[in-house]
Parts: structure tokens; C-alpha cells; sequence
């Protein structure tokens, strides 16, 4: 996802999703942005790579953006999901 290698960028890409006004595009990029974050956790590389954690970061940080930032909850069972995958970690 480019989201995640494009911080600087997460203001503008949700200002062209305002226009656009798409529920199916929002839904697979939300889609998208968990599956992303889920297969970032499940990586062995995420405790020795920095580059790996940026990614999950600016991933989370999109996430947040695009989700509460945007007044709209997140799923919990996607929540429930990354807690568990960060505590086997």
C-alpha cells in the first residue's frame, strides 16, 4: 500500500477519497489498510527491522486517520486481532 511508504501524502489521499465519496472504495481500502497491518505483525521481521516498524507505524497512523479521524470507529474485532498479534510477538 502506498499509504504506507507515503506519510507526507495521507492528507491529500483522504481529500480525494472525500471527493470521490465511494463506501465501496472506502470499504477495500479499510479492508486493505487491516490486512496490511495484520500481515506487518505477523512478521518475523517486524522486532529487527526499522523499516518493517515504519511501515506498521505509517500504517497506523493511516488507519487513524482515515477511521477515527474521520469519526468512524474501528472495528473492534480488527482491534481484538492486532492485540493478540502483538502479544505473541
Amino acid at each position: 500500500m502506498i499509504v504506507s511508504i507515503e506519510p507526507n501524502f495521507h492528507d491529500l489521499y483522504l481529500k480525494f477519497l472525500d471527493k470521490v465519496n465511494s463506501k465501496a472504495l472506502n470499504k477495500e481500502i479499510l479492508k486493505a489498510t487491516y490486512e496490511n497491518c495484520k500481515v506487518l505483525l505477523r512478521s518475523d521481521l517486524i522486532k529487527s527491522s526499522s523499516e518493517e516498524r515504519s511501515l506498521l507505524k505509517n500504517l497506523g497512523s493511516w488507519l487513524g486517520k482515515f477511521t477515527i479521524g474521520r469519526n468512524q470507529a474501528l472495528r473492534a474485532k480488527e482491534g481484538d486481532d492486532f492485540m493478540r498479534l502483538a502479544e505473541e510477538g
